[in-house]
Formats: structure tokens, C-alpha cells, sequence
């Protein structure tokens, strides 16, 4: 994976250009309110969003980009060309953000994998044993639903309009932009690696608790209700458990047919969570 700085001296459009060239495309994070190609993201507040970038015109005047998500009335994804000049805004210009900002980096794959390679990447099992492990062994993965609820919990306390934008985006997070998309695709991994039942009857409880709290986020929203506040609280707690109950399911599953090394490792990072 290649990572290039994209606010330097050299412009924007002719960096993205090079790693379009060089190795087919890049993946960089944008400011919606300066997206041209559907009229909801001018009409909407900013949030960060990812685009694919997969070429530029010879002149330099016009991008193409795939957009994955646009959340209209109508949800629906996209390829298309925009005009570089706004598209040099949506990358430079920085979203208000209180975390941390994705904005500045263009990411593509920088090497063309061998055969062998290819092999190993297209091995679901594969991925998904390294997914559990890395989930049990790094805080910033098996502490992230935490850092989230307690984030969310701060927001909750602000000022009236502070508190109704942060549940309307609980909500959008969960249901539109993140949780449940990618959740979803984790679904399909699961099943087409065979992962087993067990796995996959956790998978779809961490599911409906996402969605649960989602709808709790919209109460929210209407009611500031300290009742449905506390109940976001200890579901946000369910979805934990619910995360890690997943993982250690896909890790046990996952490790038939893995090297020892991988197995042992697995094996100990799910003991050290218990």
C-alpha cells in the first residue's frame, strides 16, 4: 500500500494522476460539501466520505472518480467525471471534525502481487483469521466500540442542536455510511469462506444490535429522553460483547488448516480477552 501526501507543494490533480498511471487508481478521503456530481452533498453539512480515483484527463482539467455511496432519497453508487478544480477543493478543503481527520493522503496499491500472492490475498479464510487475531491483539481494534460509545456519550450532554446532530449521525453512521454496510460485507466474506454456522448466528446478532441502537439514536433525537440515553448506554455494552463473541467464533472457525504459528496466536490473543 502506498501512502502520498496531498497537500504539498506538488498540485493535488497531478500527484493523483501519477498514481493513477502508475498503479490504476487511489483512494482519497474528501470534503462532501465540495462534490459536485449529485446536488445532496451542496445541500447537506460536510462529513468525510472515500472516493475511488481511477483517472484524470490528459489536459488535467477532469477527474474520474467511483463513488461507492451516494446517500440521496435513493441510494445508489457511481462512476463519473468531475471537474478538477472543485475536486482540488474537496480534497484540501478540511471537514470540522473532533477525530481524527482522514483528509491529506492518497492511498493506492503501489505493487503488482505475484501469482502466489494473489493466491493468499483471494484466501477469505486467509483474511479473516488475520481480521480475529489482529482484534484481539490491538487496542485499537477490540477497544473501538468503547471509544465510540463514550464519544457518543460526550455529545450527548452538549447543548440542545449539539445533541440532535451528534444522534442524527449515530443513526447515519450505524444504518448508512458504516456499520451496517460494512457488516453486510462481512456477511458475504463469511459465507463464501464457509466460516460455520456459529460465526455466522453471531454475525447476525451484532447486526441487530446495531440496528437496535440505531432507531434508539432517532428516539433520541426527537426526545432527549434520559431513559432511551441510558438504554443507548447499555447497548452500545451488548454490541461490545456482541463484537467479541463474533470474533472469537470466526477465529476458532477460521483456524482449520492454519499454520501453527497463526493458530497459536489466535488461540492465546482470545484467551488474553476472556
Amino acid at each position: 500500500m502506498k501512502a502520498m501526501p496531498i497537500d504539498g507543494d506538488v498540485d493535488s490533480i497531478d500527484q493523483l494522476a501519477s498514481m493513477c498511471a502508475e498503479n490504476g487508481g487511489a483512494v482519497v478521503w474528501v470534503n462532501t460539501s465540495r462534490l459536485t456530481h449529485d446536488i445532496f452533498y451542496s445541500q447537506n453539512p460536510a462529513y468525510l466520505h472515500a472516493l475511488l480515483v481511477t483517472d484524470v484527463s490528459e489536459d488535467g482539467h477532469f477527474v474520474e472518480i467511483y463513488d461507492p455511496l451516494v446517500v440521496n432519497r435513493e441510494r445508489y453508487g457511481c462512476q463519473t467525471w468531475v471537474e478538477a478544480g472543485a475536486f482540488r477543493m474537496a480534497l484540501t478543503e478540511k471537514v470540522c471534525t473532533e477525530t481524527y481527520n482522514h483528509m491529506g493522503l492518497a492511498h493506492s496499491i503501489s505493487a503488482t502481487p505475484t501469482s502466489a500472492d494473489a493466491v493468499a490475498a483471494a484466501d477469505t479464510l486467509s483474511v479473516l483469521r488475520s481480521q480475529a487475531s489482529r482484534y484481539f491483539g490491538d487496542d485499537e481494534f477490540h477497544d473501538a466500540v468503547d471509544r465510540y460509545a463514550a464519544a457518543s456519550a460526550a455529545s450527548f450532554e452538549k447543548d440542545e442542536t449539539y445533541r440532535r446532530v451528534a444522534a442524527r449521525r449515530l443513526f447515519d453512521h450505524i444504518n448508512v455510511l458504516y456499520v451496517i454496510p460494512c457488516l453486510t460485507l462481512l456477511g458475504h466474506s463469511l459465507r463464501q469462506a464457509g466460516i460455520g454456522q456459529a460465526a455466522l448466528e453471531h454475525h447476525d446478532e451484532l447486526v441487530k444490535h446495531w440496528r437496535a441502537l440505531a432507531l434508539m439514536a432517532l428516539k433520541f433525537e426527537a426526545t432527549a429522553s434520559p431513559n432511551v440515553k441510558e438504554r443507548m448506554a447499555n447497548r452500545f455494552k451488548a454490541i461490545a460483547v456482541a463484537e467479541r463473541n463474533m470474533w472469537l467464533a470466526i477465529g476458532h472457525a477460521s483456524q482449520a488448516g492454519a499454520p501453527a504459528s497463526q493458530l497459536s496466536l489466535v488461540g492465546l490473543s482470545a484467551q488474553v480477552r476472556l
